[in-house]
């Protein structure tokens, strides 16, 4: 009994050249941590406000548990909590809007089952939800724009490309293209909205490299590389906009655990290695939390057997690629708004260099950062739709800062979701050097004030590194006075003042009037209004003169 792993080697063989993957950034590095009080495999964890939640899982084969047990990474310390309705291993967990669902698994009677159980982590209970179509264990899940996807598994054999989406808003479950090639014991991730369904295995054997591409937006599967070594009972994770397959078991029943760290590029659909996980592991989690993946428990013997159930946690640090380019829109939405409406914000990148763009999204929301990667092809544009709530997966607003390893030309449009809703409203981003510093002074001109007819509000938000002061001063179309008030904003801060005519000046019925913005203390000011006609909901953009 021994580990093996099954890396490409670079050969000729009768003019046939098989090509190694190549390595990345030496300064990768695994770290011990402490181990999670409840040794045990088949376990699968979700992220929730930064914690990971180890759910469920197996102590010796046919013995599963219920645990809950959540990792605060900044204090590398393990919190007891609420213990699943019932003993489940083999299971997946997704989290969609702060709660964690629990879909499928293997029970002691060793079929698989359709029960799915959401966790709440800000109360710390469960509760029963709506039964999954098809009964399944070692299945995957992945969450999509506020939905799950349960792919692959199998009820007892043998292995299915089944794909079913689950609603947690509705609770209700709708089946979707089945998957091509049915498989258990893969693993999925999510990049860009795009699922990728890595390895596994087809039950005659443990040994499947392929890679299939779902796209939620219009349920179709596409084919991308094979993964270089293949396996089943490992486990994915997204750092940088590149997916991490770690551990795992290697070829047939009669080979063991694996340490292989195997890196897809969704971007070049390329595969690299990295450093190899300290202890090999199969039927193992891993989560990514603050820029760190964490592989956490698994069993360290033979797969078949699963009699070493492991509580290790290692953590790997990836050093991110530099992002020196940085754009700013002044507010991304994704919130109801007046009237019934409903705001996002669509964001488009256009790269024309040579080479793809690595990006990462940062919303600078009320409650702290939100942070997503990205990335952008080659001579290609990348449209993010409701990028605030896909790619972030967040309800609210705030400025969006695009950082980039390339230069890129950007714009965004906020618009009304509504069915009688229009395209809504352009904005280019900016720069924080094109923003306003102390003494500038910019215009905004074609306001509109009239009572359910035209409203008019304001955007004012600091791209800069230091606290920002700015006087707005609301005036008639003659030019007179009519209100003036001071902004105060932190780094980072968006102020949305909505129709303040209407709320600061006491002019609700002003008609059209016009606005100053003066910045006094700061740098990297972005002000912007939107005027919206009330009666559809149609917003324009009126960007500042300077």
């Amino acid at each position: 009994m021994k580990c093996t792993k099954q890396l490409a080697k670079m050969a000729v063989v009768l003019g046939v050249m098989t090509m190694t993957p190549m390595s990345l950034a030496a300064d990768d590095s695994w770290t011990r941590k402490t181990d999670m009080p409840t040794a045990r495999f088949g376990l699968s964890t979700s992220v929730v406000d930064g914690w990971i939640y180890a759910i469920g899982g197996g102590v010796l084969r046919g013995v599963m548990v219920r645990n809950v047990q959540a990792y605060d990474s900044a204090t590398d310390s393990w919190v007891a909590k609420a213990s699943m309705p019932a003993d489940t291993c083999f299971h997946s967990t997704s989290a969609v809007d702060g709660k964690i669902y629990a879909i499928g698994g293997w029970t002691p009677g060793g079929r698989g089952i359709d029960q799915v159980v959401e966790y709440d982590p800000a109360t710390d209970t469960w509760r029963t939800r709506a039964e999954m179509p098809t009964p399944r264990k070692f299945l995957s899940t992945s969450a999509v724009n506020g939905k799950i996807y349960a792919i692959g598994g199998s009820e007892f054999t043998p292995a299915l490309g089944t794909v079913e989406e689950y609603d947690p808003a509705t609770n209700t479950w709708t089946t979707k293209t089945d998957m091509p090639t049915p498989r258990i014991l893969m693993s999925t991730s999510v990049v860009d909205g795009i699922i990728y369904a890595i390895g596994g295995a087809q039950y005659e054997h443990f040994e499947d490299s392929t890679v299939e591409a779902y796209d939620p937006a219009t349920d179709t599967w596409t084919t991308k590389a094979s993964m270089p070594t293949a396996r089943a009972f490992f486990s994915t994770s997204v750092l940088n906009g590149k997916i991490y397959a770690i551990g795992g078991c290697l070829g047939n029943y009669d080979v063991l655990t694996s340490n292989t760290v195997e890196v897809f590029d969704p971007v070049t659909n390329t595969w690299a290695v990295t450093d190899d996980l300290p202890t090999p592991r199969a039927a193992l989690a891993t989560s990514a939390v603050n820029g760190r993946i964490y592989a956490i428990g698994g069993d360290l013997g033979d797969p078949v057997v699963f009699n070493r159930p492991s509580s290790r946690v290692e953590e790997l640090t990836v050093t991110p690629p530099e992002l020196p380019f940085i754009y700013w829109l002044e507010v991304a939405a994704n919130l109801p708004g007046s009237f019934g409406s409903q705001w996002v914000t669509d964001l488009v990148l256009f790269n024309e260099a040579l080479e793809p763009a690595t990006v990462s999204l940062v919303l600078h929301a009320e409650d702290g950062q939100h942070t997503a990667p990205a990335s952008v092809v080659a001579g290609a544009q990348g449209v993010f739709e409701n990028v605030v709530g896909g790619s972030l997966q967040y309800q609210g607003k705030g400025p969006l800062e695009v950082r980039s390893t390339l230069s890129l030309r950007a714009a965004a449009r906020t618009y009304n979701l509504a069915s009688e809703g229009t395209f809504g409203q352009g904005f280019t981003l900016h720069t924080a050097d094109q923003g306003l510093a102390a003494g500038d002074t910019a215009w905004l001109l074609e306001l509109r004030q009239e009572q359910d007819r035209f409203r008019t509000n304001l955007a004012v938000a600091n791209t800069g590194d230091s606290d920002a002061s700015v006087r707005i001063q609301l005036m008639a179309t003659d030019g007179s006075e009519i209100h003036t008030y001071t902004l105060e904003l932190e780094p980072g801060e968006l102020i949305q003042d909505l129709e303040p005519f209407a709320e600061r000046a006491g002019r609700p019925d002003l008609g059209w009037g016009l606005a100053k913005a003066e910045v006094i203390t700061g740098s990297g000011v972005l002000v912007s209004a939107s005027v919206v006609d009330s009666r559809t909901n149609d917003a324009t953009t009126v960007p500042m003169q300077r």
